[in-house]
């Protein structure tokens, strides 16, 4: 027997959600490991970081105007998810610190 069509579209979904985390996780580390073999300032490691930090808004951008208004209005009533959505908005509104101090470590 086959997989529903509900099953697999909810399987997509969670593919697509996962691959750009997946994929920004994957960069930081290679981008840890060049930092952590010396090779921090290098050109195409600066590069790396730069196209990282622009996929990275594009993609905060995205969720903060599209995703996440769309969810919320999906679970008004419902504390604990609504509680998820506030701390993954949250994380977006820390991400600022850090990407500057990772900017200020490959400059130097």
């Amino acid at each position: 027997m086959g997989v529903s069509v509900g099953r697999a579209r909810d399987t997509t979904c969670r593919t697509l959600l996962h691959a750009p985390h997946d994929a920004f996780r994957r960069d930081l580390d290679r981008l840890a490991a060049a930092v952590a073999a010396g090779k921090g300032g290098a050109a195409h490691v600066r590069a790396g970081w730069d196209n990282l930090k622009d996929q990275l808004r594009m993609h905060h951008d995205l969720e903060d105007r599209v995703l996440w208004p769309r969810v919320e209005r999906a679970v008004a009533g419902r504390p604990a998810e609504l509680a998820v959505l506030a701390e993954m908005r949250a994380e977006h509104a820390r991400i600022g610190p850090p990407s500057a101090r990772v900017d200020a470590a490959l400059a130097s």
